[in-house]
């Protein structure tokens, strides 16, 4: 049908379901309150849900709903999943640095954000407004129950297979720092807002303190400069005399000819020598030869020669128009005691042979420690490869769940006919095989999946009731994060809700992606945007806190009952704008 609702209509079909689903999540809530479902309870009811209630309501009505024309909506619904679950970890990334979060929520924040109920809660709605009018009745009503068995995958596949657990986990395995006495929770916009303030005070205090003090300060340095006595010049004079004309072999004409580029050049061309002479340029060469091999011997005669050469250079090293020790004295008396002597060995090029000497032992060790680094590494490259053949493993081994057994299997007897025929009436197909009583051989699987899976819903209502009758607000109210709390609460159900919409919308209208004449997929990637927090994260909370430790359960519902108080109000209005945009379309 694709006659638009009228206003009354859309009010009573948005408001049904929600009748529908606080009754049984009401009676869950009073049974908890009373001390008539504890927790060992709720917790084995969860575990018949999982693996007996869910995998057969997904195969009783996928098998019949799902045909090889409406399988295409498998893309677009996979699509619009992943969209809404990085959406809601970035709003969740933002409302974390905007608004003060408890240490010891940090990440739990984010899986709060980024999963939710997409179980009983969205099913029950769903499965209630596509029974009526102006739906097609329980024909669309086991198809939108097909439908949701995507989006159900989708959520296990993410916080199972795919470690999205760890996010809960981590608030435990990585406690933030403990705080000092007089320093508060702070958000991490705050910080920044501070820490940009100290940097704009600090260069305001700069620019001021250079100003201020440009003027006053050649009279300071006057003032701090001692004033010299009559004999301390005479002193420094006579010394400076001895300094520019020492007792040297070198003539005034050979002093005024060098310069002082020369004296950098002769600088640099010491330094890179003494550089050559040390082995870390050939590391092949030494890690193949002994410490006292005759290469190296070779070698170091080189560079003594090389350096004899250079020390004994008749261009002195001048530093300031002063000739040092090392190119007059020194210099000169070296060549001497070479000429007469034969080349006698240089003081300093015996200290360079002990020093390229340690050099060469420390490169050797160098090398031993490159190669036991390289055998680490290949070591470790080995056992990443390991470490991943085993995550590939562990996921391959988490999705054999009971659900996405039978999701699996329901999919394949849906689009293969001769398996369909067996549990189903086929239109268009030739082959029908009957048993005594005229229905197909298997129907009769197919109604006791029927029989089993009708439990489901309620019963997973009522474990939601008793989640939340469970929950404790911490006191006093005021203590409470209330800005991320609401932020939070109205990030995921106001406006991812107001995006998906949108989205989904944009899809019908502008692209391919998904049949403007499929009002079943469309109202259900709609409605799956308005869910608010998976009820998962409180059992997955307690389990991964310490016995005697401090878990951030009661944190956690009061994020969790912001939520669902609000998703009240906006599961309304989303399901009444998102059926008149649909059929009126």
């Amino acid at each position: 049908m694709s006659s638009i609702p009228s206003t009354n209509v859309l009010i009573w079909l948005s408001v049904k379901p929600l009748i529908k689903l606080v009754i049984p999540a009401g009676l869950g809530f009073w049974l908890t309150r009373a001390g008539l479902f504890p927790v060992p309870a709720s917790r084995g009811a969860s575990v018949l849900i999982l693996n007996v209630f869910l995998p057969n309501l997904l195969f009783s009505k996928i098998v019949p709903s799902i045909t090889p024309e409406n399988a295409k909506a498998i893309g677009p619904i996979f699509l619009v999943g992943f969209v809404y679950i990085i959406i809601s970890l970035l709003l969740g990334v933002l409302v974390r640095v905007t608004f003060r979060t408890p240490r010891n929520f940090r990440w739990g924040i984010l899986a709060a954000a980024t999963w939710s109920n997409w179980g009983d809660l969205p099913t029950s709605v769903v499965q209630t407004v596509c029974a009526s009018a102006p739906f097609a009745g329980v024909q669309d009503s086991n198809l939108a129950i097909a439908y949701v068995a995507i989006f159900i995958l989708i959520f296990y596949i993410t916080l199972f297979p795919m470690r999205g657990i760890h996010l809960i986990e981590r608030d435990y395995t990585h406690p933030p720092p403990p705080l000092a006495d007089d320093e508060q929770e702070k958000g991490a916009l705050d910080k920044y807002r501070r820490a940009c303030s100290k940097v704009g005070g600090f260069v305001r205090r700069r620019a001021k303190r250079s100003s201020s003090g440009l003027d006053g300060e050649a009279s300071s340095v006057e003032e701090k400069l001692p004033v010299p006595t009559l004999d301390e010049l005479h002193k420094v004079a006579s010394t400076a005399s001895q300094r520019r004309y020492p007792h040297a072999t070198f003539s005034p004409l050979h002093r005024q000819t060098t310069s002082r580029s020369i004296d950098r050049s002769s600088i640099r061309e010491i330094a890179s020598a003494a550089h050559a002479a040390s082995p870390a340029d050939t590391p092949g060469q030494l890690a193949s030869t002994a410490p006292d091999g005759p290469a190296r011997r070779r070698l170091l005669q080189l560079e003594r020669d090389r350096l004899r050469t250079i020390v004994g250079s008749p261009a002195g090293s001048v530093v300031d128009d002063e000739i040092t020790e090392a190119g007059t004295q020194s210099a000169t008396k070296e060549v001497e005691v070479a000429n007469e002597k034969g080349g006698t060995r240089l003081s300093s090029v015996g200290s360079l042979d002990k020093s390229a000497e340690t050099k060469a032992m420390a490169e050797v060790e160098d090398m031993k420690e490159i190669a036991e680094a390289a055998e680490d590494e290949e070591a470790e490259e080995a056992s990443g490869v390991r470490r991943f053949l085993i995550s590939v493993k562990g996921f391959a081994l988490s999705l054999l769940t009971p659900p996405t057994i039978s999701l699996v299997a329901a999919l394949i007897c849906a689009l293969v006919k001769p398996l369909k025929a067996l549990f189903t009436t086929v239109p268009d197909y030739s082959w029908h095989p009957t048993a005594p009583d005229g229905n197909p051989p298997l129907a009769i699987l197919l109604d006791t999946a029927t029989f089993i899976g009708n439990g489901s819903v309620p019963l997973g209502l009522m474990v939601l009731g008793s989640t939340l009758g469970r929950m404790r607000i911490p006191r006093p109210i005021s203590r409470l994060p209330l800005g991320s709390i609401f932020a939070l609460a109205l990030a995921k159900v106001v406006l991812l809700p107001i995006i998906g919409f949108v989205f989904v919308r944009g899809l019908a209208t502008h692209t391919g992606l998904v049949n403007k004449d499929n009002h079943v997929l469309q109202f259900v990637m709609i409605y799956f945007s308005v869910c608010p927090t998976a009820t998962t994260q409180c059992a997955l909370t307690v389990i991964f806190a310490p016995e005697d430790g401090e878990s951030n359960a009661d944190i956690l519902a009061a994020y969790l009952i912001a939520q669902y108080l609000i998703f009240a109000f906006a599961s309304v209005v989303l399901t009444a704008i998102s059926l008149n945009s649909i059929f009126s379309s």
